[in-house]
C-alpha cells in the first residue's frame, strides 16, 4: 500500500506529536520511534523560565534529534526496521 520510507512529525512542545505518531503507526502498521524526553536537563527549567532556558533546550533537542535520526538510519541499513 505504501512505499518504503519514513514519516517525520515535528511541532512545538505539547502540540500532540507523540499522540499523532502513535495513532499513525497503529493505523499504518509502522514502528513508532518517539522523542525521548527523559534525560533532558533543561526541560524542568524551561517551563519556569522559557526566555532563559529556551535556547539551551532547543540546542539540546536538536542535538538529540540528530543522534536519534542517525540511529534510525543505521537501524534501517541493518534491516532492523523497515524504512
Amino acid at each position: 500500500m505504501f512505499a518504503e520510507g519514513y514519516i517525520g512529525i515535528a511541532g512545538t512542545i505539547g502540540v500532540g506529536k507523540s499522540t499523532l505518531t502513535s495513532d499513525l503507526a497503529k493505523a499504518l502498521n509502522f514502528e513508532a520511534i518517539l522523542e525521548e524526553v527523559d534525560g533532558n536537563p533543561y526541560l524542568q527549567y524551561f517551563y519556569g523560565d522559557m526566555k532563559t532556558y529556551g535556547t539551551m533546550m532547543q540546542v539540546w533537542l536538536l542535538n538529540h534529534r540528530f543522534r536519534q535520526h542517525r540511529e534510525f538510519v543505521t537501524r534501517i541499513s541493518l534491516g532492523k526496521i523497515r524504512g
